[in-house]
């Protein structure tokens, strides 16, 4: 059996429920189809399978939230997107498929990867908020490492107050400490500190 109608509007949808004319299923352009709430579309299904929720899709799923702030809302205003988890007070996780965390934003929004604590002696990494990050492994292997691929130059910029202090960089096979200062306490073939010798500085 087959049931046709008119292709219907998001104000006058094609297939509506009794009593609720401006709620239900229109058909805005040749094998696509979409759903009206209280007379403004909702959601579209369009020739390409591409499914949006609050907009019209450009991609497999394009989500739209406008201005709410419920659940996780994919805003695309043409310039940005964002992901919004549902509270403040939750984690945000990234799983692989077997439901594992592979990273995580938590409830201070630190950043963590291959952990879920912040805890040093864990192996892993994340970054705070505040802008600093850790690192810890418990393998044999180097906890950084720097490249600088194909030419010598900086591979290290130290700043304070966003002013450059001094450096590290590679030139072939030597590496510079741009700019140091190392200092340290004389000590004694004990190793004891004697605070009446002058600290030693390079």
């Amino acid at each position: 059996t087959l049931i046709t109608t008119g292709t219907g509007t998001a104000a006058s949808p094609a297939i509506v429920p009794t009593g609720d004319t401006n709620t239900g299923i229109f058909f805005p352009a040749a094998d696509t189809i979409a759903f009206s709430e209280g007379g403004t579309e909702a959601m579209r299904i369009d020739s390409s399978g591409n499914v949006g929720i609050g907009n019209t899709p450009s991609q497999k799923l394009d989500v739209n939230g406008g201005s709410a702030i419920r659940g996780i809302l994919f805003l695309g205003d043409g310039s940005s997107s964002v992901i919004r988890k549902l509270t403040s007070s939750t984690p945000l996780t990234f799983a692989n498929s077997s439901g594992s965390a592979e990273m995580t934003i938590d409830s201070s929004g630190n950043v963590l990867v291959g952990k879920i604590v912040t805890d040093m002696d864990v192996a892993g990494s994340y970054f705070e908020q505040s802008g600093r990050g850790r690192f810890t492994t418990n393998s044999g292997l180097e906890v950084l490492t720097l490249n600088r691929q194909d030419s010598d130059g900086m591979i290290v910029e130290i700043r304070q107050a966003n002013t450059a202090e001094g450096s590290i960089s590679v030139s072939g096979t030597t590496v510079s400490y741009n700019g140091g200062h190392l200092s340290r306490f004389s000590q004694l073939p004990s190793g004891q500190r004697d605070p009446a010798i002058k600290k030693g500085t390079v």
